[in-house]
């Protein structure tokens, strides 16, 4: 899934602002990188280890969360 397809879905399938849209877009790309760079593929196991990593970094709850909110 690409930004565009993931812009798309979010746009049709969600009512949320433009700020929210544009927010949700940035974590996602983020994390898709990150899939990317670390050859991993998109399931559950990756996504805790990402955000394991998040936390690593000292990132705090509320940051994680917006993460989780956009996958």
């Amino acid at each position: 899934m690409d930004k565009e397809d993931f812009k798309r879905y979010i746009v049709t399938k969600t009512s949320l602002s433009q700020n929210s849209i544009r927010h949700c877009i940035s974590r996602a790309v983020i994390f898709f990188d990150w899939l990317r760079v670390n050859k991993k593929l998109l399931n559950k196991k990756s996504t805790e280890e990402f955000l394991y990593e998040l936390k690593e970094k000292g990132r705090n709850n509320n940051t994680l969360n917006t993460y989780i909110f956009a996958l």
